[in-house]
């Protein structure tokens, strides 16, 4: 495994948690850029700017959360995704 393969799955849980606050909307990709204490990586491109819907990211997201029994994220990330289907 190389050194960025280790370090994408060292830092897998904050990838994770900073793809979630982008999509409920919690937080902006500047706001996690700028945070010095955060890793800066999410599951997509932000050089390319907010995914306009992804719904494969949504699933990813809510399956992780169903394995981990944080059932209150995965209503977030349903109701963030039925909104960002109309839009």
């Amino acid at each position: 495994m190389g050194l960025e393969e280790q370090f994408f799955y060292d830092h897998l849980t904050q990838i994770i948690d900073n793809t979630y606050q982008i999509l409920i909307k919690k937080k902006n990709i500047e706001d996690i850029l700028d945070d010095e204490n955060n890793v800066p990586m999410f599951l997509f491109d932000p050089a390319e700017g907010y995914p306009s819907f992804n719904k494969g990211v949504y699933e990813l997201l809510i399956e992780h959360y169903e394995q981990e029994e944080e059932y209150e994220k995965c209503q977030a990330l349903l109701e963030a995704m039925r909104q960002d289907e109309q839009t």
